[in-house]
């Protein structure tokens, strides 16, 4: 009975001896995942910012692309409306001019790209040959009107002449 007295003190001390032991290697553990859980929430508020810059940062340049291409297509427009409508509108208002029956003053077309100025050249072309036209008819009704009175002015000399000739061969 000594003996079995004996072995299960020796073992309650080594058995304390060792719990003791694990206890600081416990501890050391835990002090050790307390610092990296520390460590580790420091990294995860440095991150979570950085991360909120950079989503800053991206909205920023969100809204400065959406600007650019903004003004982009604003100024593409008006430069289209420089270049293209306007002459075009000119162009128009000149071909209706013409149209209008005012065939006289050469078109005006000064500004725009060389297809607008070509078609504006064009017209007027169109225009000159109308004048030119309008010319010739002119000068045909003026022959016209010219020839008219000279068979008018022949007919009243052949009435005349048939009525004296008619009066002459009825006297005796």
């Amino acid at each position: 009975g000594v003996q079995t007295c004996a072995l299960p003190i020796s073992n309650t001390h080594h058995s304390v001896a060792i719990d003791l032991q694990g206890k600081r290697l416990f501890d050391v553990v835990r002090t050790s995942l307390t610092r990296l859980q520390g460590a580790l929430e420091v990294k995860d508020s440095q991150t979570r910012d950085k991360l909120e810059d950079a989503a800053s940062h991206l909205r920023f340049l969100l809204i400065v692309a959406a600007i650019l291409i903004l003004g982009g297509v604003l100024g593409a427009g008006y430069l289209l409306r420089q270049t293209i409508t306007r002459p075009l509108a000119r162009l128009g208002a000149e071909a209706r001019r013409v149209a209008g029956g005012e065939f006289a003053t050469p078109l005006r077309v000064a500004s725009g790209p060389r297809e607008i100025k070509a078609v504006g050249v064009e017209i007027d072309a169109m225009r000159e040959r109308i004048v030119e036209e309008l010319a010739s008819v002119e000068v045909a009704h003026t022959r016209v009107e010219e020839q008219t009175r000279e068979l008018q002015r022949s007919n009243a000399e052949l009435e005349q002449f048939a009525y004296v000739a008619s009066h002459d061969l009825q006297e005796p």
